[in-house]
């Protein structure tokens, strides 16, 4: 069977970062809307890309 590198890593992340999470929820304070909308706007414009190329047939991703 085959190994997705980039799942892996996007697992482990996600697993790392809810234990980390866990043990420092007390201590961490919410982040202002402002922090989410920054954080966020990667995976915005990479679904815009995805769905530009897709519906155009461009194919430049």
């Amino acid at each position: 069977m085959a190994m997705a590198h980039r799942n892996t890593a996007i697992y482990t992340a996600v697993f790392l970062a809810g234990l980390a999470y866990a043990l420092l929820r007390r201590r961490l304070r919410a982040l202002p809307w402002k922090w989410y909308l920054i954080l966020i706007a990667p995976m915005f414009f990479d679904g815009v890309s995805h769905i530009i190329s897709e519906v155009t047939g461009l194919g430049f991703r």
